[in-house]
């Protein structure tokens, strides 16, 4: 199992960036395709969606049009989309036993699979997996190949557990996570805390993820099990345990640290979005969010969701009944919009205010 709580903030708020890179997914059957792939000696990358899919659609803004994603997939490899319920989407979709969406598929030009990505994967990591397909090399079946020979290497179970887990199969991931725990319990090759944190991650509560910081006080996972707390308590909007968690991970990763950083920031616009859509709060709950959202910006500045702090300050503001205040805000936010973004609801908000 993936991340179970990163990947659902911000959702309702990503504002995203148009580049001038993006997939170039080919157009035609499956057969000819794979007749592509063959005369250019490429693999084939099959996407799977549906036209209900979320994710698929914040796949298509935030992965396929990343520069890095983008040159690399155009230079390596047959990109190319099928709706899994439209033509020959549900019997393409029956044969790789495809049934949740989105999910790419790897295959050689001869329609074997090489292997497959799950759900939504942010862009680093997709651009990391795919240039392992593409050189052959972290696949199911180099694994599983590797881990015949090998059966005690604490480094094959945990890339093995690992590829379990980005394909959902939460038996097969805790059944590696484990091994590795048992082959290396002085965590000598640096795996253990790994797959130990997989297996918190797996436990979907925040207990299990204190446990792993109190054991592992200097892991190589430790900012993301922080960063994992920071993300939950902005949802339970416990505005005083998240920075706790946020300061106990600046001690450990220092104040500069841009991922912890803008962790920290988005939770931040996550809590102050929450407070900006209810109606009937305290002048002073507003006030205090309006402070949260400065700081935000600090770290966002510049960043996918700059324009989304103004939007959320335009709304408290709002709720303020300052007006003028509001108008700027949120015609910031419309001018920082990228082209091609739908700004619908921006502007809806705006006639809104001035109605």
């Amino acid at each position: 199992m993936r991340n179970i709580l990163i990947s659902f903030v911000l959702i309702f708020l990503f504002i995203l960036n148009a580049h001038s890179d993006e997939i170039n997914f080919e157009k035609g059957t499956f057969d000819e395709i794979l007749q592509k792939a063959k005369s250019e000696s490429k693999i084939v990358m099959i996407d799977f969606y549906t036209g209900w899919c979320g994710w698929c659609k914040k796949l298509d803004e935030e992965v396929y049009k990343d520069k890095d994603v983008a040159v690399f997939a155009n230079a390596n490899q047959i990109n190319w989309k099928i709706d899994a319920e439209k033509g020959e989407g549900p019997s393409i979709a029956k044969k790789y036993g495809v049934d949740g969406f989105p999910t790419i598929v790897f295959v050689d030009s001869e329609a074997k699979e090489i292997d497959r990505i799950s759900g939504y994967v942010p862009a680093m990591e997709f651009l990391e997996i795919m240039k392992d397909y593409n050189a052959g090399v972290n696949t199911m079946m180099s694994l599983k190949a590797a881990i015949e020979k090998n059966p005690d290497d604490p480094e094959i179970n945990y890339r093995l557990g690992k590829k379990y887990e980005r394909n959902s199969d939460a038996k097969e991931t805790e059944k590696y996570y484990k091994k590795v725990i048992s082959l290396d319990p002085d965590n000598k090759t640096g795996f253990k805390d790994k797959a130990a944190f997989g297996l918190a991650m797996m436990e979907e509560n925040m207990d299990a993820i204190k446990k792993f910081i109190y054991e592992y006080p200097e892991s190589s996972m430790l900012k993301d099990a922080y960063i994992e707390l920071i993300y939950y308590f902005s949802d339970d909007s416990e505005l005083d345990s998240m920075k706790k968690y946020y300061d106990l991970a600046v001690s450990k990763s220092g104040e500069n640290d841009k991922d912890l950083n803008k962790a920290y920031a988005n939770a931040l616009l996550y809590y102050t979005y929450n407070i900006a859509e209810v109606p009937g709060n305290t002048k002073g709950g507003y006030e205090k969010a309006l402070e949260l959202t400065d700081i935000s910006y600090k770290y966002l500045k510049g960043e996918m969701n700059e324009a989304s702090v103004h939007y959320v300050k335009s709304k408290l503001f709002y709720r303020l009944d300052d007006k003028e205040n509001a108008n700027k805000e949120i015609d910031i936010a419309i001018g920082q919009l990228k082209e091609g973004v739908n700004k619908k609801p921006y502007l809806d908000f705006k006639a809104e205010i001035n109605k």
